[in-house]
């Protein structure tokens, strides 16, 4: 998880190359790249790491809730950055954001704004179970939530795993295809 962000374009990219492939921005003392994801996630996702590591049956259910904020947190950004494309408003943006905070109204709200189906860019860009699984862990959480989870079991700890493992690609991935400011 070594990728930096550019702040000219939002191009996500390996970290340590020194120039974002997208635009050709250079670092330099006046220009940043912005480590991607950011410090918040990347502790989320220790302490998910952590979890799944975990034998105690209690511990691994609040996987499912790291997970779940790691994966909200990224798609927020994603939505963010194509309002600002469109150049929204800010308090339209915040707006739309604070009332789209379910999984199903963030994914219509990205297919209204991107004219995409989710789904469909996922399975064209090879990540055809990803939503599925995905949508899997997500009820699993709220069962969870609402003390009906009793117990999760290796398959649903291998799950989140493969699902986290690829998380981090797929919101590169539309980040790429979907938030680099036009003109870039």
């Amino acid at each position: 998880m070594n990728w930096e962000q550019c702040e000219s374009c939002n191009q996500i990219f390996e970290a340590g190359i020194g120039k974002c492939p997208n635009c050709g921005q250079t670092y330099d003392k006046a220009f940043d790249f912005i480590e991607w994801p950011d410090l918040t996630i990347k502790i989320y996702f220790s302490l998910l790491q952590s979890l799944l590591a975990e034998q105690n049956t209690e511990k691994r259910k609040v996987s499912l809730v790291i997970f779940c904020t790691i994966s909200d947190l990224l798609f927020e950004d994603i939505l963010v950055l194509v309002l600002k494309n469109l150049s929204t408003d800010k308090r339209v943006k915040d707006f739309i954001i604070q009332n789209n905070w379910t999984d199903s109204k963030r994914r219509e709200l990205f297919y209204i704004l991107t004219g995409i189906k989710m789904n469909s860019f996922l399975k064209q860009n090879g990540y055809s179970n990803f939503l599925k699984d995905y949508k899997d862990i997500r009820q699993m959480r709220n069962r969870f939530v609402h003390h009906e989870l009793h117990s999760v079991s290796e398959d649903d700890i291998k799950k989140v795993r493969t699902v986290s493992e690829d998380m981090f690609k797929v919101f590169m991935l539309i980040n790429n295809e979907f938030c680099i400011k036009k003109g870039k």
